[in-house]
């Protein structure tokens, strides 16, 4: 009874009897207690009932004798705890007692407890009806966790005495086969921290057995694994003021804190305060953890559903109402998928969920793998791993379809694609004439190609061939009708058409020169030098673009990246209201007011491969003397960093061109002071880029916000038509992940590396010129940091050496062209 009372129920009771009432509440309790060891008054007798009474108004009405307060109270004497925890071993432990009755010395709870020969009695409480120990509870599956042994099955967590505050410990024991399987899974992290593919698991949800149950934690819950505190997930914000937050209910994996040996037994300490009406229960797995690709490839083995289905699905759909007045007679429906905004490349959806739209696989899997919600994003339903089918209907539809992004259903399950406007092609049905001669083989052929802008004819250009070769086929529709004759048969020289060896690309000797490069797996395999000859030998052979190499590299930057929809933050992809989270103050977020939302565009500019052939030009001072300047001129989009000089001085090597620049918000507030004074002069600046538009990294963190908006008040306080873009941070984030599993560690990746990866989704062929990371060009001579100064960056902030030996990869590849010599003439 004593030992339920708080501090200053006790200051009270030992200030009553005359004792000291200062000190901690283990002092004060310990006093209380040799008071009453020692023999009390009638009055502090009665004193203790009183603030008992107040406690606990309705417990004390049957105890009528000193003799039932010393034996519940004695108990102390052999035990650090007011309360007689509960022990269960391997799952099984001791029912509860709700009458406060004499143990013997023996008890196999170890705690001690005073006897006293004078009676005791029940009090008259009524006892709530006690729980089974092993309840019939069945939890939920996790998808991403096959259960290998059960540890300690579903058992409840009983409440042992009338406090609110409850405690109750388990012990389990590993197998010596166990134990090897968690080893064997052991993966070491950065910053020595320990993860593990086999886990112990343990997992809380309530005690009800009428369905499988979710996670459940009950109130301030604490869990202690061997004498080692366990931390829980973090509050979930509420989703109303004035409601009690509540952690969101997961599997907690307590591998890291468990003994991994056969012989020593491991402990688990579950306090929590007790709630009316409410009843948890604990269990503990051994799990084996799963990742997202293993659960698309067992996807993938159940099978896709037959196309019929689907269009049985879509007749049904549009079948006409004969009580309705309307009728629906097509239905549309999207090839993007609403996670990623890309196309779909493995078309899902749930047997649960009454759409059509499918949505992909792998995205909605690993997105799932971070934060296992299991809700469809088309109809926002339950949509569960178990549910999920492949439609082969999209699947067909995918593989016979690849230049469209929506279709049209018809009433009898036909499909046919919807194509934008600004892509409708018009070829011309006149058959092509053959004029025959002794040598000459003619066939003139006219494309008209449809814009939303212009209207223009293609010239008829005539096909010259030799009389013994095959005749050419009709160009497809989405291209021009581009024939030329034997004596142009060779790659013509088009934009970036310079360091022509004696080689073909596909040659034995190239093949032999890019698997030099290749075979180079890390930067630190080899000797600079050494890379730096097998680099200057690569420069003999014909570089050509290996378009699947290219199209499978594109195609996983789509997945991952997606520039043509979050290259830029638009109106679009950040609707007005939206909470913007920084890319490295993640902590931070910015509210996208109705100004804000202004600035932005409505959409993204440019689209999917756009542009022909784009050029990227960093600040390398590979540039000097390397006489690029026309090539770069040349290009059909040019790509700046950080508003480097372009002036006369440097116009031979580095060109004008320019259709956007980056700038770094460091430069505004270095060199213009944040746009509070020298505003003109940043303009000026900016006119040397003509047209071309500004592209800023405003969210990148709290600093950048501000100074980037102003650039936009600048250009519009001169009435200047460059168009202002912000990187989306999504975005950021994004290609920072990408590159940093091929291996760019860094705090932060360069611009120039940003601006490659867009390109490489905007368009169909890519060359970066200015980028090289070492003191010395590949012949070995020593030059600047950049074109136009030898002033070194911050140390350890970007991972350049690592940026380009990537870029030799993809050029080796073919995916990508990277110029580090001189260039010749258009």
């Amino acid at each position: 009874m004593v030992s339920s009372f708080r501090v200053s129920e006790l200051q009270v009771l030992l200030g009553f009897a005359g004792r000291n009432k200062s000190g901690r509440k283990h002092d004060l309790l310990m006093r209380a207690l040799h008071l009453l060891k020692s023999g009390c008054s009638p009055a502090v007798q009665i004193k203790i009932r009183e603030l008992y009474r107040r406690r606990y108004p309705r417990t004390l009405e049957g105890l009528s004798d000193l003799s039932t307060i010393k034996s519940s109270v004695f108990n102390l004497d052999g035990s650090s705890s007011p309360v007689e925890p509960d022990l269960a071993v391997a799952g099984i432990h001791a029912l509860p007692s709700t009458s406060v009755t004499p143990h013997s010395p023996s008890s196999p709870v170890g705690s001690v407890l005073l006897q006293d020969t004078k009676p005791t009695f029940e009090m008259q409480q009524p006892s709530p009806p006690i729980p089974p120990v092993h309840p019939d509870v069945q939890l939920k599956n996790l998808p991403f966790y096959d259960v290998l042994d059960v540890l300690i099955k579903p058992t409840s967590l009983v409440q042992s005495s009338i406090q609110r505050f409850q405690e109750k410990f388990f012990i389990f024991a590993l197998t010596p086969q166990q134990v090897r399987e968690i080893c064997i899974s052991r993966d070491f992290l950065p910053g020595g921290r320990r993860d593990y593919t086999v886990q112990v698991q343990l997992r809380l949800c309530l005690a009800e057995t009428s369905c499988p149950q979710e996670d459940n934690y009950p109130n301030s819950l604490c869990i202690k694994v061997n004498g080692k505190l366990f931390p829980l997930p973090g509050y979930a914000p509420p989703p109303k003021n004035g409601i009690e937050q509540k952690r969101p209910g997961r599997p907690l994996n307590i591998t890291s804190l468990v003994r991994l040996s056969s012989a020593v037994p491991n402990q688990i300490s579950i306090s929590w305060a007790s709630e009316i009406g409410k009843n948890y229960s604990m269990s503990v797995y051994l799990v084996r953890q799963l990742t997202s690709a293993m659960l698309l490839q067992r996807l993938k083995m159940k099978g896709i559903r037959n196309p019929d289905h689907s269009r049985a699905l879509i007749k049904e759909k549009l079948t006409a109402d004969p009580d309705s007045e309307i009728a629906t007679t097509s239905l549309r429906v999207s090839l993007m998928c609403p996670l990623g905004k890309m196309r779909l490349t493995i078309p899902c959806r749930a047997v649960t969920c009454t759409h059509l739209q499918c949505f992909d696989a792998a995205l909605y899997l690993q997105m799932n793998e971070k934060k296992p919600t299991w809700i469809c994003p088309v109809c926002d339903k339950k949509a569960a791993y178990e549910s999920l089918i492949l439609d082969g209907l999209f699947m067909e539809i995918l593989n016979d379809c690849s230049d469209v992004d929506e279709i049209k259903f018809q009433e009898d399950g036909t499909w046919c694609p919807m194509r934008p406007k600004k892509e409708a092609m018009k070829v011309s049905s006149q058959p092509c004439t053959k004029i025959e001669s002794s040598s000459v083989l003619s066939k003139p052929c006219s494309v008209t190609v449809a814009n939303e802008t212009s209207k223009k004819k293609v010239d008829v250009i005539d096909l010259t061939i030799e009389s013994s070769s095959d005749e050419e086929e009709d160009p497809p529709a989405k291209r021009k009708c581009i024939f030329m004759s034997e004596t142009q048969s060779s790659p013509t020289k088009g934009y970036f058409e310079f360091y022509e060896g004696p080689f073909e690309y596909n040659s034995t000797r190239c093949l032999e020169l890019r698997h030099e490069i290749l075979e180079v797996k890390v930067l630190s395999m080899v000797k600079q030098s050494e890379l730096f000859d097998r680099w200057k030998s690569l420069q003999m052979c014909r570089w050509a673009m290996n378009i699947s190499e290219a199209n499978q590299f594109k195609s996983t930057l789509s997945r991952c990246c997606n520039a043509p929809s979050f290259l830029f933050t638009t109106q679009k992809n950040t609707p007005l209201g939206t909470k913007l989270k920084y890319e490295v103050d993640t902590s931070g977020i910015y509210h996208i007011n109705q100004e804000v939302f202004r600035m932005f565009p409505k959409d993204m500019p440019y689209y999917r491969s756009q542009f022909k052939k784009c050029a990227v030009v960093g600040n390398g001072g590979i540039l000097k003397n390397s006489r690029c300047g026309k090539e770069i001129n040349s290009a059909d989009f040019v790509f700046r960093c950080n508003l480097p000089p372009i002036s006369e001085k440097y116009t031979m090597d580095v060109g004008v061109k320019t259709d956007v620049v980056t700038v770094n918000p460091s430069i505004i507030t270095e060199r213009f002071h944040k746009l509070e004074k020298w505003r003109r002069p940043f303009y000026r600046v900016l006119q040397v880029y003509e047209n071309a538009s500004v592209l800023l990294p405003a969210f990148y963190n709290t600093r950048n916000t501000d100074v980037s908006i102003r650039v936009k008040y600048v250009l519009d306080d001169f009435e200047s038509p460059q168009a202002v873009y912000y990187f989306h941070p999504q975005y950021l984030v994004n290609v920072s992940r990408y590159w940093l599993s091929l291996g760019v560690r860094a705090k932060r990746i360069s611009t120039g590396l940003i601006l490659a990866t867009a390109a490489l989704e905007l368009c169909e062929e890519v060359h970066l010129f200015g980028f090289w990371a070492f003191p010395m060009n590949p012949s070995g001579l020593y030059i600047t940091h950049h074109y136009y100064d030898n002033v070194k960056p911050r140390p350890g902030f970007h991972a350049m050496p690592s940026e380009i030996f990537n870029f030799l990869h993809l050029h080796s590849r073919g995916i990508l062209r990277v110029h580090t010599g001189t260039c010749n003439c258009c």
